[in-house]
């Protein structure tokens, strides 16, 4: 019998989430981002609700904490929907809404927050697929949403091929539900593109992706330190999660192996992304964090060794840290 520690107590715990969702609430309006569109001018409907905020500031900063709060509903929905986690706990979404309440570059109006719920919703389309061959609803309904996704983000098409691994894996990608996928990604441009022809220009949605076919640019300069130590910390938790869950694995069942696999497929593609395409550096990164929040939750939540433990402190220290320099860089900056 294996023994319970802090950090398992932690991950556990009822009051866990409600007590991080309440400090990222405070944290997110005490911190601000310098910057408001990482990404943004790719879109003209992004811009178009974007604009909806530019004049309140505080009205933009609770949209964007509401939608990063769906998302923490989603992620909770989708861990008890189908067990990713084999034991009661709200972890990952704790680990998510708290690492993105630290992430003070995403406390603005931005993408990323659409794409994430978006994102979500796919999963919760796409993942009642497994070993079902002749699920042409639910394929169809994933990429129709993941269409929409498109519309506000048009870089998200870089992800298609990890979705068409994301099917292969969940043993659902056949001719038909190959074809309903393609309709389904069609769908949203089909009404929008009517609408536009009507009203608007008719080569707007053709302009929004000229710009995917161009060589990547490595100019890293648009990431700045805070970034780069934020996404060490991603890097830093996931290893040490991927390396417990890889010893442990013959414990979870072959479903719950195959979404960490999608999720971790994810991850490479999302680090991927930001090497070859580092000015849209956020909305990769929101999507790497909702992504790996399941498997650092599941080392929290599984791992009893004292070396974890000693991690658990070490992840405080390093999130308190975080918030510490984001508080102070505004004050650094200025000498």
């Amino acid at each position: 019998m294996s023994i319970k520690r802090i950090q398992n107590e932690v991950a556990a715990s009822r009051f866990t989430l409600p007590v991080v969702c309440f400090v990222s609430a405070l944290v997110w309006f005490t911190l601000s981002a310098e910057t408001t569109t990482t990404g943004a001018e790719c879109s003209r409907y992004w811009n178009w609700l974007s604009r909806r905020f530019a004049s309140n500031w505080m009205l933009g900063n609770a949209f964007m904490l509401m939608l990063n709060y769906l998302c923490v509903y989603l992620i909770m929905e989708l861990n008890n929907r189908y067990n990713i986690i084999r034991t009661r706990t709200h972890m990952a979404s704790a680990v998510f809404v708290l690492l993105a309440s630290c992430s003070v570059f995403l406390h603005s109006v931005q993408p990323y927050a659409v794409v994430a719920v978006l994102l979500l919703l796919f999963y919760h389309c796409l993942f009642p697929t497994y070993q079902q061959y002749n699920a042409v609803g639910w394929i169809f309904n994933a990429f129709m949403v993941y269409g929409v996704a498109l519309l506000f983000f048009p870089p998200l098409l870089y992800l298609f091929p990890f979705l068409l691994v994301a099917m292969f894996l969940l043993q659902s990608l056949t001719l038909r539900t190959f074809f309903a996928m393609l309709i389904g990604i069609i769908a949203p441009f089909w009404f929008v593109g009517a609408y536009e022809i009507v009203f608007g220009d008719a080569y707007a949605l053709a302009e929004m992706f000229t710009g995917l076919f161009v060589k990547p640019d490595f100019d890293y300069s648009v990431i700045d330190r805070y970034q780069w130590i934020c996404l060490g910390v991603i890097a830093f938790e996931l290893i040490i999660s991927w390396a417990h869950y890889l010893h442990n694995i013959f414990f979870d069942k072959i479903k719950t192996r195959v979404l960490f696999a999608i999720l971790m497929t994810n991850v490479f593609a999302m680090l991927v992304f930001i090497g070859l395409y580092p000015i849209y550096f956020n909305v990769w990164f929101a999507v790497l964090l909702l992504n790996a929040s399941p498997m650092i939750a599941h080392n929290m939540a599984l791992n009893s060794s004292k070396i974890c433990v000693y991690l658990f402190y070490i992840s405080i220290i390093i999130v308190l840290l975080m918030a510490t320099y984001s508080i102070w860089k505004p004050l650094l900056n200025s000498f």
